[in-house]
């Protein structure tokens, strides 16, 4: 890889793509991310209830779902 691709690579800020509910309502909700809190919209076709401390995936600013189960982390 060229040295200013590793140099924006290392610049660049991730994306939040995921946080836990912390209120929701019928159009938007306050989500709790590791950039801090955070008011969203729902998408327009997702019709699933979420309750606090439920963890979702956010697209562009957009709740789109909710995770099912937490990731597995092995000790070794």
């Amino acid at each position: 890889m060229h040295p200013i691709q590793q140099l924006r690579k290392l610049l660049k800020e991730p994306s939040t793509n995921q946080g836990r509910v912390i209120t929701s309502n019928d159009l938007s909700m306050v989500i709790a991310t590791p950039k801090g809190s955070m008011s969203v919209t729902r998408s327009t076709s997702d019709a699933t209830r979420y309750q606090a401390g439920e963890t979702v995936l956010l697209a562009n600013g957009v709740v789109v779902g909710k995770r099912q189960r937490q990731p597995t982390v092995y000790v070794v």
